[in-house]
């Protein structure tokens, strides 16, 4: 009887361990074995390959500054290192020259107003603000020079642009508005009576006052006298406009 019992245990206790051991989520068996999710092998492979990875990332980086250091030719440094020592050793002179000339005040001055400018993207010269903030400007020409438009939006100035249909989708979040005018490059040195045509019709469209006309383009200067004497603004005179040219072309 007893020898019934003892079988009728060992049969059920062996169903009752291969239920527990699929039923533990973390691979242990009745015993308290634990046994690993990843096999050695696999464990392995993928260490090595992450070792290879790393290996050749390393390599690839640092044969760039590598290359520069065996042979400089290929990459002109030989002649380019010294240019631009030479270059800031000028400029160091430059500024001993100019402090010396102007005094250590106004140099550190200037220095603050690049930093203000360049780094902190505020206005140069925050006295000039008060001075030309909120006032409407027309600029001729000119829609690739970046200086101006950031300068005219850090001292809150409004521009209107006059320049090529093309330059409107590249400059327009920097200006206040856009005169196109077709084939501006020709017409604003050959016909200036299209250009003033043109921003005639923008001044009836907006009914919008200027305040002052300037232009940071050579060319453009006997347009910008034209329009000048149209708008009833301040500027210079067409004819000394032309002698200056004719100056600046010898």
């Amino acid at each position: 009887m007893s020898g019934v019992v003892r079988r009728n245990t060992g049969a059920a206790s062996q169903p009752e361990d291969e239920q527990n051991e699929g039923a533990n989520p973390n691979g242990e068996n009745g015993s308290g074995i634990q046994r690993p999710r990843v096999p050695r092998k696999q464990s392995r492979l993928r260490l090595l390959l992450a070792a290879g990875f790393a290996i050749v990332s390393t390599i690839l980086v640092s044969s760039i500054p590598l290359s520069y250091v065996l042979n400089p030719q290929i990459h002109s440094c030989s002649g380019y290192l010294p240019a631009k020592a030479e270059a800031i050793s000028a400029t160091i002179q430059s500024l001993v020259m100019y402090a010396e000339e102007e005094g250590v005040l106004m140099l550190f001055k200037d220095i603050f107003a690049i930093v203000r400018s360049e780094i902190l993207g505020l206005a140069p010269m925050p006295e000039l603000i008060k001075r030309v903030s909120g006032k409407h400007l027309l600029m001729i020409g000119g829609a690739r020079t970046w200086i101006a438009l950031q300068r005219a939006r850090q001292l809150g100035v409004r521009l209107t642009l006059v320049d090529d249909p093309a330059m409107r989708a590249e400059v327009g979040p920097f200006v206040h508005s856009f005169v196109a005018v077709e084939n501006f490059s020709l017409v604003s040195v050959l016909e200036h009576e299209k250009v003033w045509h043109a921003i005639k019709s923008y001044q009836k469209d907006t009914a919008t006052p200027l305040d002052g006309v300037f232009t940071l383009m050579e060319e453009h200067g006997p347009l910008v006298s034209f329009l000048a004497s149209q708008l009833e603004l301040p500027g210079s005179v067409a004819a000394i406009v032309l002698v200056a040219r004719f100056v600046m072309s010898f």
